[in-house]
């Protein structure tokens, strides 16, 4: 089956789409037929109708599918439009913006299929049953509109083991060149989920989605060493330039006996300078010295606000002042350079407008 995948990436700096990877990835698995079209501008691939339809032309797609952010759709809308008027392929839209507010995405009236929470299984029913002439609509995780009624089918448990996966696909993507604009910086993820629920981050969505459908929510699922040893080793010999591995994970530190074995192994494997995302909670003196000798030479914190009660009441992020300190100092004496994610609270962002 030919399907066309669609990242709508535009007007920010580019960034590799590990989950679409993933998609691309599964599809290619199961024998079909993928195009990648990753629109940003860094990488020479602006939203060009007129690409797009001689692509449609070339390929002519049985399957049209968008991953979105919320900040992306908009033009999802104006791609899915325009798509409609020459052809029939259904559209599908998954990634974070729909899992949170598919209701507004079918509203639309230009996509007709989304995808809620975790998608690699969901398509590739899609995909297998849409090849055969099979009925599409019961597909967990999938949803539609239907006699004018916007109808959600009940979501999949969360997949266990992620090992069970593809490396994800980077060749159908400008990897190299998302490396190059990136200054050297290739982007993947040892694993996923979060305990926590902060308020403005997905996972606070996903773990009340989960919920709803009586599924397992937000632990922690990490890959093998060796299945994230193998990943990084095929990138780097696939792609050139590539001068620091940047793990996405949301909280690289979160269990110390799998960081203990992935540090060891690292060291001896790869040798690469690394970057991770922390916790202030889970960051203590052993993992900065741990991580540090692996390799890791950057480290970013989510401090998000300077305010405590911004933090507690608004953000639902209950550390104190104290315990920022302590971690940050903890790093610098390890030689990690720290970074802080912190959010500007919207009237502060309208009145710079």
């Amino acid at each position: 089956m030919r399907i066309l995948l669609v990242y709508p990436d535009l007007n920010i700096h580019v960034n590799y789409p590990v989950g679409l990877g993933l998609i691309s990835a599964c599809l290619k698995q199961a024998g079909h037929d993928v195009v990648v079209l990753h629109l940003n501008e860094e990488i020479g691939s602006p939203m060009d109708l007129k690409v797009i339809r001689n692509l449609f032309d070339e390929f002519s797609p049985q399957l049209v599918a968008f991953s979105s952010t919320t900040g992306q759709f908009k033009y999802v809308k104006e791609l899915s439009a325009f798509i409609k008027k020459f052809s029939d392929a259904p559209i599908l839209c998954g990634g974070i913006h729909p899992s949170i507010a598919y209701d507004e995405v079918l509203a639309t009236g230009v996509v007709d299929l989304v995808c809620m929470g975790e998608g690699e299984q969901a398509i590739l029913e899609l995909a297998e049953k849409m090849e055969k002439g099979e009925e599409i609509l019961d597909i967990r995780n999938i949803g539609y509109i239907k006699d004018g009624t916007v109808r959600m089918n009940p979501l999949r448990p969360l997949l266990d083991d992620l090992d069970s996966l593809p490396a994800p696909d980077r060749k159908g993507f400008d990897f190299g060149k998302i490396v190059s604009k990136k200054n050297g910086w290739a982007n993947m993820m040892a694993g996923r989920g979060c305990f926590y629920s902060c308020t403005y981050c997905v996972n606070n969505y996903f773990h009340a989605i989960y919920a709803e459908h009586n599924t397992k929510k937000g632990h922690l699922r990490i890959r093998r060493t060796e299945k994230v040893l193998e990943e990084i080793d095929g990138f780097l010999h696939d792609f050139n330039g590539i001068t620091l591995v940047n793990f996405d994970d949301d909280i690289f530190t979160m269990d110390k006996r799998w960081l203990a074995e992935f540090c060891t192994e690292y060291k001896k494997r790869v040798g690469l300078p690394f970057a991770c995302n922390i916790r202030v909670e889970f960051f203590d003196r052993d993992m900065a010295k741990m991580i540090y000798d692996a390799g890791c030479r950057e480290v970013k914190i989510g401090l998000e606000s300077g305010n405590i009660d911004i933090r507690k009441k608004v953000l639902r992020r209950h550390t104190s002042n104290e315990a920022i300190v302590r971690a940050f100092k903890t790093a610098e004496d390890a030689g990690l350079r720290a970074w802080a994610f912190n959010r500007v609270p919207l009237h502060v962002w309208q009145t710079a407008k």
